[in-house]
C-alpha cells in the first residue's frame, strides 16, 4: 500500500501514449520501463484494487516527475482530452 501512494521514481515529466485497445498489463510494463514506476505488478494489483483496472482510456497523458501509482492510475483511467504529444 506505502508503494501504491508513494511518491515515484520518475525524475521529469514524460509523455506516455496509450494506444487504443492497450492493457493494463501492456501500460505497466511501459510505465516500468520508462521509469515512471518501480513495480508494474504493485501497478496493476493497485489498479484493480481500486476498481478501475477496467476503466483504461486511449491517448497522451503527461506523467508528471514523482507522480505516485494512484497519481498515474487515474491520469490514464480519467479520459478526456490528451494532456502532452
Amino acid at each position: 500500500a506505502r508503494q501504491w501512494s508513494a511518491p515515484g521514481p520518475l525524475a521529469s515529466a514524460i509523455c506516455l501514449r496509450v494506444p487504443p485497445g492497450s492493457t493494463l498489463r501492456a501500460v505497466s510494463e511501459d510505465l516500468g520501463a520508462q521509469g515512471a514506476i518501480a513495480s508494474p505488478a504493485v501497478f496493476r494489483i493497485g489498479a484493480d484494487y481500486a476498481g478501475r483496472s477496467a476503466d483504461l482510456k486511449a491517448g497522451s497523458f503527461l506523467v508528471p516527475e514523482r507522480a505516485s501509482m494512484r497519481e498515474i492510475v487515474d491520469l490514464v483511467t480519467r479520459g478526456g482530452a490528451s494532456t502532452c504529444g
